[in-house]
């Protein structure tokens, strides 16, 4: 009993040296997932009019790390209150405000296995016929998410990260 007494501090310290900003992302992972699995897929556009698109994030990295760092992945998680069930080269949307959650895995360093998950949260209103996509890049050593208008280059920037 004694050498278990002795072992806990050294485990609570190794978990109370990890960065709030490391460890938050995972939180709010865990707590978003089981949530989703309670929220219906999402069926894409269903009223009247062309539809908006989103294109999908595309990298020209097989791979994330190993002499590559930067953006590796990004996802549309939740559109709205629906979950996206499949990754698609595009997705398309009514024309109109939305609520998207998207997830950016980035690698800032050299090695593999040094990756980074970082929430994304946009409220836009996406126009009738528009195309967009998202514009991924390092800034400050983190994924910084932009969803931009591809015929006029407006960017909407992320309304929260973690």
């Amino acid at each position: 009993m004694a050498s278990l007494a002795r072992a806990a501090p050294a485990a609570r310290q190794h978990t109370d040296s990890m960065p709030a900003s490391k460890l938050l992302p995972i939180v709010l992972l865990a707590a978003l997932l089981p949530a989703c699995r309670s929220m219906p897929p999402y069926a894409g556009p269903h009223g009247p009019g062309t539809p908006a698109v989103i294109e999908s994030f595309v990298t020209p990295l097989s791979f994330c790390g190993l002499l590559t760092p930067g953006i590796c992945h990004a996802d549309i998680l939740l559109i709205d209150k629906s979950k996206l069930t499949q990754e698609l080269p595009e997705i398309a949307l009514d024309a109109g405000p939305h609520r998207l959650v998207v997830r950016c895995l980035s690698n800032m360093t050299l090695a593999t296995g040094g990756n980074e998950t970082s929430i994304h949260t946009f409220r836009m209103d996406f126009r009738p016929g528009a195309r967009y996509r998202f514009d991924a890049r390092v800034v400050d050593n983190r994924c910084q998410l932009a969803i931009a208008d591809k015929a006029s280059g407006l960017r909407s920037e992320a309304v929260e990260t973690h």
